[in-house]
């Protein structure tokens, strides 16, 4: 039986990019924010960053795990718990670029030394 493929949504990106990425991306740009000369806007900025990805994946697991209680029992999840799981993949998601985005920013541009 063969297979079929299909185009990804926005939601399948943002969970893929955020609470499942989060987990890969934010350890290394941490590691590279710790390890190169940088701005300290970089290092504050990754650190925030970070603890957001942090936290709304944590929430994102949370509110799944209310969503599955819902869909094992039988139930339809209710509109505002998938919105706010939306809400925190995108959250995520977004964070994790961001992170992403402030470790290229110190392997490109580094702080000049004195």
């Amino acid at each position: 039986m063969a297979g079929s493929l299909r185009a990804m949504s926005l939601n399948d990106i943002a969970f893929v990019v955020g609470p499942l990425g989060g987990v890969v991306v934010v350890p290394l740009a941490m590691v590279v924010l710790a390890v190169r000369r940088h701005p300290a806007w970089a290092a504050w900025l990754g650190a925030l960053l970070a603890l957001t990805v942090g936290i709304s994946s944590l929430a994102h697991w949370f509110l799944w795990g209310r969503a599955f209680d819902y869909a094992d029992g039988f139930q339809q999840v209710p509109g505002r718990l998938d919105t706010a799981l939306g809400v925190t993949m995108t959250v995520a998601a977004l964070g994790c670029v961001g992170v992403a985005l402030t470790a290229v920013t110190a392997i490109v541009h580094p702080r000049p030394t004195r």
